[in-house]
């Protein structure tokens, strides 16, 4: 027994009062402190939120400027159910929560703003015929004009009239081509006719006789022509806007040498020389002839052009570093020099 090595316990004894006390006043430290975080948390959501929310008003205002009243009733709808139930968050996760909240809302808000409500927005186009009128609804396009056709109205700019020839006894005869923007026809007038065609660049047809032109004398761009008959209404068109293009086949200008004397070929290109019309008396019958004398160039070479007699009276004074087009000139060889004459059945347009 006395052998035994003897142990001591000791404790440290407290009252029950003191102890509920203390851990009291650690809860209700620590409640505070949660408190306070949770309370500068919601300050903090509160403030993002309304920064964020005012961010997409301001974008939205940008991209839907006819829907100013529907951001302002988005925005307050935004602020009720995101910012008061951001409020309530009191969890670690609190601000993580509101921000999915914040963009699964901004999501229905675009949603919301994107679906069409006649009441918030009016039709851009829907009355915009009255202020800017479409410019030849009620014309035909020659393109679809043929031999069945009978009641038309089309609108064309002459781009070659032939001269007036006589046959017979005072009759007369004359063809010209017009074309519009899909493609081009020949028309033909006999006898009072042919005064009605005369002296227009710019024209309406309404009726004619639409049929099958001979072989030997149609355009290559149309096997139809119009026959004006006495029903045909021919008017003067203006429209600034209305600008059609002869039709060519275009050979590049290097080529040129390559084609024998007397063929017709089709060339564009940009002038770059104008000499000028000249006077000059021709062969033995003591004839003046007027010409012209340019050249030409695109983006493979250049070549000299020469117009001829009344042809010239379709340039304008001013030619230089204008962009010309030209339909069946012929192919002119001289002493191994290769250039192109401007003729009678030449068709021409300047730019």
């Amino acid at each position: 027994m006395s052998g035994r090595k003897k142990t001591s316990n000791h404790f440290i004894l407290s009252s029950d009062c003191e102890t509920s006390n203390d851990g009291n006043e650690k809860k209700i430290m620590r409640q505070s402190s949660t408190n306070r975080k949770e309370t500068r948390s919601t300050k903090q959501i509160r403030k993002r939120a309304r920064s964020f929310i005012d961010d997409e008003a301001q974008e939205d205002d940008q991209l839907h400027t006819q829907s100013g009243s529907s951001s302002e009733s988005i925005r307050s709808y935004i602020e009720d159910n995101v910012i008061c139930n951001s409020v309530n968050v009191h969890d670690k996760n609190s601000e993580s929560i509101a921000k999915m909240q914040i963009k699964l809302t901004s999501t229905t808000c675009d949603a919301i703003s994107n679906t069409p409500n006649d009441s918030l927005a009016s039709p851009v186009q829907t009355s915009i015929d009255r202020y800017f009128p479409t410019i030849g609804n009620s014309f035909e396009s020659i393109e679809n004009l043929n031999e069945y056709s009978s009641n038309f109205l089309i609108r064309g700019k002459v781009i070659y009239i032939s001269s007036i020839r006589y046959f017979g006894t005072n009759n007369k005869v004359f063809d010209g081509i017009i074309c519009d923007l899909t493609s081009e026809i020949k028309v033909v007038g006999f006898n009072e006719q042919v005064d009605r065609l005369y002296n227009h660049m710019k024209i309406t047809i309404e009726n004619g006789q639409v049929q099958k032109t001979n072989e030997n004398f149609r355009t290559p761009y149309s096997m139809f022509e119009i026959r004006l008959t006495n029903n045909t209404n021919i008017q003067s068109y203006i429209s600034s806007g209305f600008a059609p293009n002869i039709k060519i086949t275009k050979t590049d200008i290097r080529n040129i040498s390559e084609l024998l004397n007397g063929m017709n070929v089709d060339v564009e290109g940009q002038i770059i020389f104008d000499n000028n019309v000249s006077t000059t008396v021709g062969g033995n019958n003591g004839m003046q002839l007027r010409r012209r004398s340019l050249k030409i160039k695109d983006q493979t070479g250049t070549v000299n052009i020469t117009v001829w007699n009344n042809k010239n009276d379709e340039f304008p004074e001013n030619v230089m570093n204008k962009n010309i087009r030209i339909r069946n000139g012929r192919i002119n060889h001289f002493n191994d020099f290769v250039s192109i004459n401007i003729s009678e059945r030449t068709i021409i347009q300047l730019n």
